[in-house]
């Protein structure tokens, strides 16, 4: 599905009014890896049995979505059986658990009687879809429920030529069908074969934003579902026909490869939705706790299986066979109730869909809390920047350093990516506590280009040498297919690595001088010494395709209707992506520069951040800037300003000063709590939105919507499941660097004040 069709249904969810806005951003969950939990049967769902899964610490319940439409023709749908799962789902929210709800049976497809209707009937997959946006439409709002699980192990390619066995693709409808009643509720995607690890390879994200990959293990079956007496140890034991392969924990790495690889090419959440082992396998516990370990070190959430269901993967009870008793301290329980702990005190969820208005326990008062604070730092991911590898660099006065890069320094070869000049620079910027701002470029004047030597030894690569800026400079032949191969390769691979990765603020991308989007001096020719419009549309579709987090720029100079697509093609105006302006004092009058600006939207930063440079020849310039500096930068929502040459002319104090103007700042204005919930009202006071998720936390327990896009002169209650009679309030973000912390101003002093 293209990227412009995903925006119309975020457009269409967007319509569905506040049952779709005030769900909390249960997406966020997923992305910390913080649901650890069990696979739990409906029988199983009483407050009775849920209460001890709640009690040993788990904080989701995997429930199954059991034939809510009848599995054979006509296919209708059956009230009484979602009736049941009604009631399951209200079990596990009375005692505090979050809910994914998994189909296991439902139109042309039962659980584990190899039926595979689904995969030959049109009119069945037509009813799945039905099922999935009637659920969507039942369950939406509900905070409990923090993901739809599409289908349990599809397993399309058990049989050979079933007509309509493409996962990938009915995943995608069924997608979209829910998109357009639930915005929000994260889906749950598992890979063909099973859900095993081995089919990741086939395996398509949807580019629905807020999907999560499942993946089941119970690799091998040798091993984990071996019969008593059977004795296949763990470490040691080996597969008939694999005796050359030893298991253990590398082993275990290994099997989980193809999920690790997904996740780290795309961005995106994976959950184990399934794992267990034989609890009388010699070596179950080890085997259990390296999994659990891996899971931990990947940031995967996970679920059990099974809550007392199945005797042989029971925790509850011990290694012996013959023990058909539920023990308190069985060795199994103790190891899981370790990994548990790890979620802390977790935020019970509720019932309601208004996290203004979020319950708390029964007689439950707010009372308002004191709370002072100040800002007296940059704040991270804005500010004045200076180059990384200048002496100005290493100072407080700023939260973010820049830095130009050449392609050819990252790759020599074909396919081969050396990321060392790239993870030395980060390191070096996180060092002193800030964060990177990069950009890379393929032509400068008086330099030969950056194109990687294995390109430029091309038979059919011919480069332009000409005069630009009074100096003899190469210039990249554009024209080659290769070169227009890698140039997409190259940010489908840094994306890869660098996506999700804190130490990286903004990416500024571009073609041309600098990469500024022009090549003012020497020859543009679109098509060889700059991209023709048709490749630059590529390229910025394919970016967006593959950012998923890292917000990234383009030069106000692609506004040039005679260089670039946008006039051509304005729905690539419909990407969020933000502007830079290098030579930013002249967009404060009339002219070349503002109608920049003005061509991509004066109100774009409220998708993306504007930044951009100044450059201080002289004083004059620095009196200019500083005298109209905090009006510009509201005027135009400024994030970030490279501005290396300013301390030329000024204090680093004076600097300090300049880049408070810039960005985010948040206040507190109201802070009430109870015993068990508090009410956080936060005001945006500075001059543009946080670009990354960033929560109001009492007590270490975060809200779960998130500050990231908040306006300017706005505020937002922020509901939250921790009070208490001395709370403390944070502000959390995971893109980071170490000795990073987001401040806020306060001035709540309640016997001044009391209400």
């Amino acid at each position: 599905m293209s990227h412009l069709t995903w925006l119309c249904l975020a457009c269409t969810a967007l319509s569905l009014g506040a049952a779709a806005s005030a769900q909390a951003d249960s997406f966020a969950l997923w992305q910390r890896g913080t649901l650890r939990g069990a696979n739990v049967m409906q029988a199983q769902c009483t407050v009775e049995d849920l209460s001890v899964l709640r009690s040993w610490g788990a904080n989701l319940a995997e429930i199954p979505v059991l034939n809510v439409y009848d599995p054979a023709p006509p296919y209708a749908f059956q009230p009484g059986n979602l009736a049941r799962l009604d009631q399951a789902v209200s079990a596990a929210e009375r005692v505090g658990l979050y809910v994914v709800l998994t189909c296991r049976e439902g139109p042309g497809r039962a659980d584990f009687n190899e039926s595979y209707e689904i995969w030959r009937d049109a009119a069945a997959q037509d009813a799945y879809v039905r099922m999935w946006r009637q659920l969507a439409e039942h369950y939406r709002g509900r905070a409990s429920i923090v993901g739809y699980d599409l289908m349990c192990e599809p397993h399309p390619d058990k049989e050979t030529g079933q007509p309509l066995g493409d996962w990938n693709a009915l995943a995608k409808r069924i997608t979209a069908a829910i998109r357009a009643v639930d915005a929000n509720t994260p889906i749950l995607i598992n890979s063909i074969g099973w859900g095993y690890p081995q089919r990741f390879d086939v395996l398509e994200p949807t580019g629905d934003p807020r999907t999560v990959y499942v993946v089941h293990f119970y690799d091998p079956h040798y091993y984990t579902h071996q019969k008593p007496g059977d004795e296949r140890p763990y470490p040691g034991f080996r597969l008939p026909g694999e005796q050359n392969l030893v298991w253990d924990t590398a082993a275990i790495e290994a099997r989980l490869a193809p999920v690790r690889a997904f996740q780290q090419k795309h961005g995106v959440p994976i959950f184990v939705g399934e794992f267990g082992c034989a609890r009388f396998a010699p070596g179950a516990e080890q085997w259990l706790r390296d999994q659990m370990d891996l899971y931990e070190q990947y940031g995967w959430s996970w679920a059990y299986w099974a809550f007392r269901e199945w005797d042989v993967m029971n925790i509850e009870r011990t290694a012996d066979p013959a023990d058909k008793e539920n023990h308190s301290d069985a060795p199994l329980l103790q190891l899981f109730k370790g990994y548990f702990a790890k979620s802390g005190d977790f935020p019970k969820p509720g019932a309601a869909s208004d996290t203004a208005d979020a319950p708390s326990a029964v007689g439950d008062s707010f009372r308002p809390v004191s709370l002072h604070s100040r800002i007296t730092k940059v704040q991270p991911m804005t500010g004045i920047v200076m180059w990384e590898d200048s002496e100005n660099s290493h100072t407080d006065a700023i939260a973010l350093e820049y830095s130009y890069l050449r392609y050819d320094d990252v790759v020599k070869a074909k396919g081969e990516y050396d990321w060392s000049v790239v993870e030395r620079k980060l390191s070096s910027i996180a060092s002193r506590k800030h964060q990177a701002v990069l950009r890379f470029y393929e032509t400068w004047p008086g330099r030969q280009t950056t194109v990687p030597e294995y390109i430029k030894a091309l038979p059919d690569y011919k480069e332009t040498q000409a005069e630009s800026e009074g100096r003899e400079t190469a210039f990249p032949d554009w024209s080659n297919p290769e070169y227009q191969r890698f140039f997409l390769e190259f940010y489908e691979r840094f994306a890869a690595r660098y996506d999700h990765d804190p130490r990286l603020a903004f990416l500024e991308v571009g073609f041309g001088l600098w990469a500024e989007y022009h090549i003012y001096s020497g020859p543009e020719d679109l098509g060889k010494t700059f991209p023709s419009k048709e490749f630059q549309a590529q390229f910025l579709a394919h970016l967006a395709g593959v950012l998923k987090q890292t917000p990234w720029m383009i030069s106000q100079d692609a506004h040039e209707e005679s260089r670039t697509p946008f006039v051509a093609h304005p729905e690539l105006l419909e990407l969020d992506f933000g502007i830079f302006d290098d030579s930013f004092h002249l967009a404060w009058e009339p002219g070349y520069n503002l109608e920049g600006w003005e061509f991509f939207g004066r109100d774009r930063w409220k998708r993306s951040p504007c930044g951009g440079e100044i450059l201080f020849r002289n004083r004059q310039r620095e009196e200019q800037v500083a005298t109209a500096w905090a009006r510009e930068a509201a005027s135009f929502h400024i994030t970030f300003m490279i501005c290396e040459q300013w301390p030329r002319w000024t204090t680093m104090e004076r600097i300090r000063d300049h880049g408070l103007a810039c960005g985010y700042k948040f206040r507190v204005t109201a802070f009430d709590a109870s015993d068990t919930a508090a009410r956080v009202t936060v005001a945006n006071s500075g001059v543009a939105p946080i670009y990354y998720d960033a929560w109001v936390a009492v007590n270490g327990v975060r809200a779960q919507e998130s500050l990231k896009g908040l306006p300017p002169g706005e505020e937002r209650q922020f509901a939250v499941l921790s009070g208490g009679t001395n709370p403390e309030l944070t502000i959390e973000c995971d893109h980071l660097v170490p000795g990073q912390r987001i401040e806020f101003e306060a001035d709540l002093d309640v016997s001044l004040n009391p209400r």
